[in-house]
């Protein structure tokens, strides 16, 4: 019997000890690897720093430059927390690499997250397709994306951030008469114009569809006071966003600490960044947003033919 108790008891430390219930972390550093946060936006985390004496360190890298630290490194890359911009970035970066969150977990601690993934990432806010325009009383602005097919002339600053956009419009249009996306598409880039980036002195006063962050993210455009920022509707009168999404690293060296970050984050409702970035909604009936499914999504997301 004392044979049988002495080969339970490592297992049942082990066990005990498990990755959502391990003891503090002795090393007082927590790395963020992101691609769009910056190591001087460390400063937007100093209430945390203060609160815990956890210092944050931030890596600015891509969503592949992430994944193949985590590959040549294994549980040695020295990344702690991953935060992305872009439900794209969920295709760049291996979910076996990501600790999955038990259900229980998430529930009690983490409520204000939204899980995707099996539970491997949760998403921490939105970024909302926006149009931005100087108001003119005189000139009829369009309030549907769909508006922007028929004649209203329009150009983005970051053309590459409109592939999310396009894979919502791709997926409600599936069922619709065969080429109706591509047909869609083609006025859409009709209406296309080229984005004139301005000066620092006059940034540029286009009618834009961009991402949120887009404009609020350029110091040009944000500083114009006369710049309007509205939400269209699309199809079924909701609007399209991009999601911000936050993942911990299987095995982090900091495990304990990421933890506590993800729990401050989930009490303070919204990611610190240089800009302000918008919770996920929880309640649909009081934010017209769009609720297509990350899998639907990323499953439109190709080259849109």
């Amino acid at each position: 019997m004392s044979r049988v108790l002495l080969f339970l008891l490592p297992m049942f430390f082990y066990y005990s000890c498990g990755l959502e219930t391990a003891s503090p972390d002795y090393n007082s550093d927590l790395i963020i690897a992101s691609n769009f946060l910056h190591p001087k936006d460390s400063v937007h985390y100093k209430n945390f720093e203060k609160k815990t004496k956890i210092h944050i360190k931030i890596i600015h890298l891509s969503a592949d430059n992430i994944q193949n630290q985590l590959n040549n490194a294994g549980y040695n890359s020295k990344i702690d927390l991953i935060f992305v911009k872009s439900i794209k970035d969920l295709k760049s970066i291996n979910d076996k690499n990501l600790h999955a969150f038990s259900y229980n977990y998430l529930k009690s601690e983490l409520s204000s997250y939204k899980p995707v993934q099996n539970n491997r990432w949760l998403i921490a806010g939105i970024d909302p397709y926006i149009f931005s325009y100087f108001e003119q009383d005189s000139i009829i602005r369009p309030e549907e994306y769909s508006d922007l097919t028929d004649g209203f002339l329009w150009a983005t600053p970051n053309e590459e951030n409109i592939d999310v956009f396009l894979a919502y419009t791709k997926y409600h249009l599936r069922k619709n008469e065969k080429g109706a996306f591509r047909k869609w598409k083609q006025n859409l880039k009709r209406n296309q114009v080229i984005f004139d980036k301005g000066t620092d002195s006059l940034a540029s006063q286009q009618f834009l569809l961009s991402k949120e962050s887009d404009i609020l993210s350029d110091k040009r455009l944000s500083k114009q006071k006369k710049r309007v920022i509205f939400i269209p509707k699309g199809i079924k009168g909701k609007y399209y966003s991009d999601k911000y999404s936050v993942a911990l690293v299987e095995q982090a060296s900091n495990f304990h600490n990421a933890k506590r970050l993800l729990k401050y984050i989930n009490r303070l409702g919204r990611i610190p960044a240089p800009y302000h970035i918008k919770p996920y909604p929880k309640d649909d009936k009081k934010d017209n947003i769009s609720r297509l499914s990350n899998e639907s999504i990323l499953s439109n997301l190709d080259k849109f033919n």
